[in-house]
C-alpha cells in the first residue's frame, strides 16, 4: 500500500472521529454547567484537545496529498493490535485502580512494547509524566482525575 493512500485514509478516519466528538461536545447539555465558578464549561479542555486532533488530522491529509505516489513501509500489524489492546486494558484499569496506578504501568508497558529499551528513561518517563499530568489536572486546573478506590476519603 502506498504511504499516501494509507495516510489519507487514516487522516479521514481521524477527521470523522474528531468530528463526532466535536458534534457531541457542541450539544446544549454541556454548555449549561460551569466548573467550580471558574467560568469554564465541562468541555473547555476537551474542546482544545479536539481542535488539536482535527488540526493534526487535516495536516496529515494535506501532507499525504502533497506527497502522493511514494511507496510506504510495510505495516507492523502486531504493534498496532498490541497498542490497541494495551489502550483498552488501560481504559478499563483506570476505573478500578485510578489514574495514577493505571498510568504508570501503562506508560512503561507501551514504551517497552514499542521498542524503547533504555530502563532509566522508561522508568523516569513512566513515573514523572503521570505524576505531572495528575498534579496539573487536580491542582492547577481543578479537574479531578479518577482516583483509586483504596484511597478515597470517607
Amino acid at each position: 500500500m502506498q504511504r499516501s493512500i494509507r495516510d489519507i485514509a487514516f487522516g479521514l478516519v481521524m477527521l470523522a472521529g474528531g468530528g463526532l466528538f466535536w458534534w457531541e461536545m457542541s450539544k446544549p447539555r454541556y454548555q449549561v454547567d460551569r466548573m467550580q465558578d471558574y467560568g469554564f464549561d465541562p468541555v473547555f479542555f476537551p474542546r482544545i484537545l479536539i481542535y488539536i486532533w482535527l488540526g493534526l488530522a487535516l495536516l496529515m491529509v494535506a501532507r499525504a496529498l502533497l506527497f502522493t505516489g511514494r511507496p510506504g513501509d510495510s505495516q507492523n500489524w502486531g504493534a498496532v493490535l498490541g497498542t490497541i489492546l494495551l489502550v483498552l486494558f488501560y481504559a478499563g484499569a483506570i476505573s478500578f485502580v485510578g489514574f495514577l496506578f493505571a498510568s504508570v504501568p501503562f506508560a512503561a508497558a507501551l514504551m517497552l512494547f514499542l521498542g524503547f529499551r533504555r530502563p532509566l528513561i522508561v522508568g523516569a518517563v513512566s513515573l514523572l509524566f503521570p505524576l505531572v499530568t495528575w498534579y496539573c489536572f487536580n491542582f492547577l486546573l481543578n479537574i479531578p482525575l479518577p482516583t483509586s478506590p483504596w484511597f478515597v476519603r470517607m
